[in-house]
């Protein structure tokens, strides 16, 4: 039950508050994530970057600055070397300047950020339009096991198949 003198704007910015402190002492006092792993890791597909460029709305999810896809870099939410995996609910994009800033340093974005909506390169909603728009069957039903991603195709978040995240 609420407190008779707060209101529903309270709690979100009291989550916010704590985000920002966070965010502070991590910077403060430069912790980082521990490295668990060295080495060489695959390339990301640039299909891969280009779909999170996109999910990601072309601007660096740090200042806000807009991006091109040559200088957008992608950044592991947990970084690879702190155990991190390169499937794209880790990947966000990142300028330059705040890419390199983080380093591996935990920070209060980290936290807001914890895990960043899949992207495929097709929907369910999509799976039945050829290159020209037009439909080669009936679209598929919604079933259960879809996953919400968002779309290469449509450039929407949509339901679509857990083996065709990227």
């Amino acid at each position: 039950m609420e407190n008779p003198g707060t209101t529903p704007l309270i709690a979100p910015l009291l989550e916010a508050l704590d985000d920002l402190e966070r965010y502070a002492n991590a910077a403060s006092h430069g912790e980082r994530w521990p490295l668990t792993r060295h080495g060489e890791r695959e390339q990301i597909p640039w299909t891969v970057r280009r779909l999170v460029f996109e999910r990601d709305g072309g601007c660096c999810l740090s200042c806000g600055v807009a991006l091109t896809l040559k200088t957008a870099q992608l950044d592991h939410i947990t970084p690879w070397s702190a155990g991190g995996s390169d499937a794209s609910t880790n990947l966000r994009v990142l300028c330059r300047t705040c890419n390199t800033d983080r380093s591996n340093f935990r920070t209060g974005l980290d936290d807001h950020a914890a895990q960043r909506l899949p992207v495929a390169l097709i929907c369910v909603a999509c799976a039945h339009i050829d290159a020209h728009g037009d439909a080669l069957y009936e679209p598929f039903n919604v079933a259960p096991g879809l996953v919400a991603a968002y779309c290469g195709w449509c450039g929407t978040v949509s339901q679509t198949w857990p083996t065709d995240l990227c």
